[in-house]
């Protein structure tokens, strides 16, 4: 495997050639992660009409070590596992024992090596896009980015030392606990603690840790501790043991032994001049007055990734629209409730300011003008500006799945778009190119350096992406086109219609379709998105051997565990990796961190936190490693 396939982190090299009055010497701006490079280093034009950059300023700019050799007159460029020589005046380089011809042979100017810029990216295996008009160049690695999973009770990410953050919302329960739930609302305050408790009769409760996988570690066991403010009792219930709490502002020890009906907690009373407030219920080996809120194992595992990905965590496919003034605060009674948004704002950026990794967000379909705008100034003000902020308009807003779809479906018939998906898919780009222009108005100059807004296409429907390529040429450009390169999908929804595959076929089959249908998609999109200034990008990818459709054939649901587990699903991930690197070389952000499998689905790289040795995840840590 060679370095650019190890790359860890997202590296964009924007190369600003200013022709000085015909001479053939240029002004250079580069910019790694946003960060300017200071080179005294300049590209020029030689004498035969090629891009000379220099050698040492961009592969040091990427990580990589660079010897001069005096005796040899050569370069040598090292990688992790991949050394590159070149020879002054020779139109020979040297890739791993490999001899190739070069365009142009590297020269000394100003006592700097030179080469040809569409030689050194295919070496160092880059990305080269050129914009005529603005006379840029852009180089980009190969970077595997994730989608976090969902914050919520079941949830097998523990992502929070504190479990109460991701808690169920309230569920209202007769004072005398004899129904689970009913169909009454309870008062709240803004963070989403009850106002007073009993109301008319009843109580809330809520659950933590509930329905892992019992074949797993669910959570750890151990002394967990409660904390609480104000004045009234609390109600902790476990398979065996019931306990009861009305000393706020003091720890209490609870004993768990894990089980798959987790931890229950019901406000019983709160007095409403000092309601029940601030809950927290911290793993065993944490204290209450821990500043840093996520959980180590779940910083370990995702601090390598240099991009998440946060559509799951915040319900955006479910959640239209909030006021802002109503979004989840980190001190609200959980991350998990969709109608405010899921986990908040404050968190994502923490997270993505503590493991340096770009977040990736999403917008809720119909949120206005003045959300996006208030949205924007977060990010530019809490978000690490040496970080980009990827951002997207919904999630598949052209996926009938979704509530988006019907919404804005009739947005687009009522502005006469056409009809059906054509005017769906329209107005999507009218209303995603509106957002962009107030995030380019928040940040002003640095919005190129800080921000890449993406538009998403149905890769397996060129016609949704006719559509939007037509609305584009009309209306503008993105920074990105989007895909979701899945591969197995059609195979499952065969086994669904009972076709019988064996394993073996379903791997031969899934070989023979990324090596032909998902190549021509990636091949066909990366042109669109080349001819337009646009990077190409994935949102979503990976294994789509699932029962989504199914859930019922539990034929299909048990290929599909098996499938997901197969040794060789290892080299499925590595010849998509291949594929997208060659034709595309740049972002493929993953489907999905840690999620169990149920009758829908087995997307996870990893089911537990002690699933480490799952193959998905061993083949995600050599490409990333």
């Amino acid at each position: 495997m060679n370095f650019m396939k190890t790359a860890r982190i997202s590296i964009g090299i924007i190369v600003l050639i200013i022709l000085l009055f015909g001479s053939s010497v240029f002004a250079v701006d580069v910019t790694i992660n946003g960060d300017t490079l200071i080179s005294e280093d300049k590209p020029y034009i030689s004498d035969t009409n090629r891009t000379m950059v220099p050698v040492r300023a961009i592969s040091e700019a990427l990580g990589l070590d660079v010897v001069w050799h005096e005796s040899t007159r050569q370069v040598e460029i090292k990688g992790k596992d991949k050394v590159i020589w070149y020879t002054l005046d020779s139109n020979q380089v040297t890739v791993d024992d490999v001899a190739y011809s070069l365009d142009s042979p590297p020269v000394i100017k100003d006592n700097r090596t030179y080469l040809p810029l569409s030689d050194l990216a295919g070496h160092l295996e880059i990305g080269v896009h050129w914009d005529n008009e603005s006379k840029t160049a852009e180089l980009t690695q190969t970077v595997i980015g994730m989608n976090l999973s969902h914050i919520h009770y079941w949830s097998s990410q523990w992502t929070f030392k504190d479990v109460m953050k991701q808690s169920a919302v309230w569920w209202v329960q007769p004072e005398d606990l004899s129904k689970w739930s009913v169909n009454k609302e309870i008062p709240l305050r803004p963070d989403g603690y009850p106002l007073e408790i009993p109301y008319d009769g009843h109580v809330v409760h809520t659950v933590m840790l509930m329905h892992m996988d019992a074949n797993g570690p669910m959570y750890p066991k151990g002394d967990y501790t409660l904390r609480f403010e104000g004045k009234g009792r609390i109600f902790i219930s476990m398979d065996e043991t019931d306990l009861v709490f009305s000393q706020a502002d003091t720890d209490h020890l609870i004993p768990v032994t894990p089980s798959y009906n987790g931890i229950h907690l019901t406000i019983l009373e709160s007095d409403k001049n000092d309601p029940i407030r601030n809950i927290q219920v911290m793993m065993p080996g944490f204290k209450t007055d821990d500043t840093q809120p996520f959980h180590p194992s779940f910083i370990d595992l995702v601090k390598d990734f240099k991009l998440l990905r946060f559509m799951k965590t915040s319900y955006v496919e479910e959640t239209p629209s909030f006021d802002w003034h109503n979004r989840t605060l980190p001190r609200s009674q959980t991350q998990s409730n969709m109608a405010t948004g899921g986990m908040s704002f404050e968190y994502i950026t923490d997270l993505s300011n503590m493991i340096k990794a770009d977040p990736w967000i999403n917008v809720p379909h119909d949120a206005s003008d003045d959300y996006v705008r208030k949205l924007a100034e977060f990010y530019k003000e809490n978000l690490d500006q040496n970080l980009r902020l990827y951002i997207e308009y919904s999630n598949e807003p052209w996926n009938p799945m979704f509530i988006v779809y019907n919404d804005n479906m009739k947005k687009g018939e009522a502005l006469g778009l056409g009809s059906g998906e054509e005017a769906l898919s329209k107005y999507n780009v009218r209303r995603s190119l509106e957002m962009m222009a107030i995030f380019k108005d928040v940040y002003g100059s640095d919005y190129k350096e800080r921000v890449t807004w993406s538009i998403s296409t149905w890769g397996a429907r060129k016609e949704i992406g006719d559509y939007i390529l037509d609305e584009m040429d009309k209306s503008g450009y993105p920074d990105a086109f989007t895909v979701a390169p899945y591969f197995g999908g059609e195979l499952a929804n065969d086994v669904g219609d009972g076709i019988v595959y064996t394993d073996d076929q379903v791997f031969d089959l899934m070989k023979e379709e990324l090596e032909t249908t998902i190549k021509d998609q990636i091949i066909l999109y990366k042109n669109q998105a080349d001819q337009r200034g646009m990077r190409l990008l994935t949102y979503e990818a990976g294994s789509h051997f699932v029962s989504l459709f199914y859930p019922e054939d539990q034929i299909l649901v048990e290929q599909m565990k098996r499938i997901n587990s197969d040794e060789r699903i290892k080299d499925m991930y590595k010849l998509y990796y291949d594929i997208w690197h060659t034709y595309a070389k740049d972002i493929t952000t993953l489907f999905v961190f840690c999620e169990e499998p149920n009758i829908y689905g087995d997307f996870g790289m990893i089911h537990h936190f002690d699933d480490l040795d799952h193959p998905k995840w061993q083949v995600l840590k050599e490409l990333t490693k």
